[in-house]
């Protein structure tokens, strides 16, 4: 599923250009953070998406339910590679860290991503542990 947001109003139209024109430096030799009105646009409907995916807490388990999504095996040879890869053990110190793990949020996705390209998790495992 996916909904297309569309801005008509003109007074938001006017309203969007305003503000992504204050974003841009007045210094020619800064970087503008934004390629244009559109990628402004874009990044705030994300920040507002991730404020209602935090405040809803529609994809957050806790974190002993999500290490059980973990076929037993895979969690075993995870857990034994943390001591030679840096990666892994990174990831097991901030599930350590945290009470709640968002399925859809970056850090969860990059993790699993890694998991998946080392060969500790299928890419099928993936797609389930991930299921929310």
């Amino acid at each position: 599923m996916s909904i297309i947001v569309t801005i008509t109003k003109k007074r938001h139209l006017e309203a969007a250009m305003a503000v992504y024109l204050s974003t841009i430096p007045a210094d020619p030799e800064v970087t503008p953070p934004y390629a244009s009105v559109e990628d402004y646009v874009q990044a705030q409907v994300e920040s507002v998406h991730e404020s209602w995916a935090d405040t809803t807490g529609v994809d957050a388990i806790p974190v002993g339910a999500f290490v059980r999504r973990f076929p037993g095996a895979r969690m075993d040879a995870i857990n034994a590679a943390a001591p030679t890869d840096p990666v892994i053990a990174q990831i097991l110190a901030q599930l350590d860290a945290v009470k709640i793990v968002r399925l859809g949020a970056q850090v969860t996705i990059d993790a699993m991503t890694y998991l998946v390209a080392h060969g500790y998790i299928t890419q099928s495992e993936f797609d389930a542990i991930l299921a929310y």
